[in-house]
């Protein structure tokens, strides 16, 4: 394993996670788009555990997104598009904010008391 990864994931192991969550997400949607539900259950088992603290955050954006939509003017798949990144982006927050603790954690333990 490359020094590169092995600090990845030593440093962001809950952003990894979230970003995995991301694919699994798509690919659930993938596999049952193209017909392969057995499949996409499999996938769907899990899928409830990694995806809890996204889906919380995506609880709360989705009351302000048709708002967004509607005042600011992004009727085109631009900024379908731009609207979508933004709830990803911040879907991945509690993952960033889990890997900031952690790091807190990390140093407050290391200093001599």
């Amino acid at each position: 394993m490359s020094r590169k990864v092995r600090y990845a994931l030593m440093r962001h192991p809950f952003l990894l996670v979230g970003i995995f969550t991301v694919f699994l997400y798509f690919l659930v949607g993938v596999l049952v788009a193209t017909g392969k539900n057995e499949t996409a259950k499999v996938l769907d088992v899990v899928m409830p555990v990694v995806m809890a603290p996204m889906a919380l955050v995506w609880f709360a954006i989705c009351p302000v997104l048709p708002t967004l939509i509607r005042g600011g003017g992004w009727h085109d798949q631009i900024g379908a598009a731009m609207l979508l990144f933004i709830m990803f982006a911040a879907g991945l927050a509690p993952y960033v904010l889990a890997d900031y603790v952690l790091d807190r954690w990390r140093r407050a333990s290391r200093k001599p008391v």
